[in-house]
């Protein structure tokens, strides 16, 4: 911006302080117009706001004028400054009603967005469950496989003989570690064992929580005699569906077996 031209709007915005019209805004000059007030008012101190109530008074003194001049003949016509005040209340009154209703009209949009937009998510989640809940079920048994009573019961108990075998080798063969070589040396032994074993059925609780699991943990811990998995048979040990049926199992576990 030129010198000059700053210096008009300097001369401008410092008259309408003076006057009291520091509110009346500058088609186009807006943004100068605020640089250029910033820098008076820092400069130049000034009580624009008895400049304002100056202006007022007198605009209020001048309104006063025409109150002797009545419309009409006789001491009861009506003054030309009560016409004046009921047309503005007339007209304040409608534009306080189009207000009114803009913003009840933009509430109503707003709120159509918000509840359209609320189902659009509500529906895709609920698609979403849908689509794990399918996979999850989609390999269910519509009728009872034929299998053989090897083909049903061998694996588990192939299975059962295994875990037996290892845990008596386990128990003759089993040597407390030394201090050095724990993990958790600030707890017994026994309440480290308890708490691993609480954590993973924490663990599995928390899978049937995530749908995308779901149909893993169908397989993996849920016992069916009719087409039964091996992995069952270990996983079904540590499945918890309902967290009331886990705090019932985990803290007879946790006192027991601490002690």
């Amino acid at each position: 911006m030129e010198r000059s031209q700053g210096n008009q709007i300097l001369h401008l915005v410092q008259k309408q302080r003076l006057s009291g019209n520091i509110d009346e805004d500058i088609p186009g000059l807006q943004k100068p117009k605020d640089q250029a007030l910033a820098w008076l008012r820092m400069n130049i101190p000034f009580d624009e706001d008895q400049a304002i109530l100056t202006r007022l008074e007198s605009e209020e003194r001048a309104a006063l004028e025409p109150q002797t001049k009545r419309t009409g003949n006789g001491v009861y016509s009506e003054s030309v400054l009560e016409q004046t005040r009921e047309e503005n209340l007339r007209k304040r009154t409608t534009e306080e009603g189009q207000e009114e209703a803009r913003n009840t009209a933009k509430g109503n949009r707003l709120s159509m967005s918000r509840e359209q937009s609320l189902m659009q998510r509500r529906q895709e989640s609920e698609a979403l469950v849908k689509k794990w809940k399918d996979r999850a079920t989609e390999d269910q048994l519509h009728s009872v496989p034929q299998m053989g009573f090897l083909q049903r019961a061998g694996p588990a108990t192939l299975l059962t003989a295994a875990v037996i075998s290892l845990c008596v080798m386990f128990a003759q063969n089993y040597t407390p570690p030394s201090e050095a070589a724990r993990l958790f040396r600030s707890i017994s032994p026994a309440t480290a064992t308890i708490s691993v074993l609480v954590a993973m059925n924490c663990a599995v609780w928390v899978g049937w929580r995530l749908l995308p699991l779901r149909r893993s943990m169908m397989r993996v811990c849920c016992l069916v005699p009719a087409y039964p998995y091996v992995s069952s048979l270990v996983g079904n040990l540590f499945s918890h569906q309902m967290f009331r049926h886990l705090v019932a199992n985990m803290i007879p576990l946790w006192i027991i077996g601490g002690n």
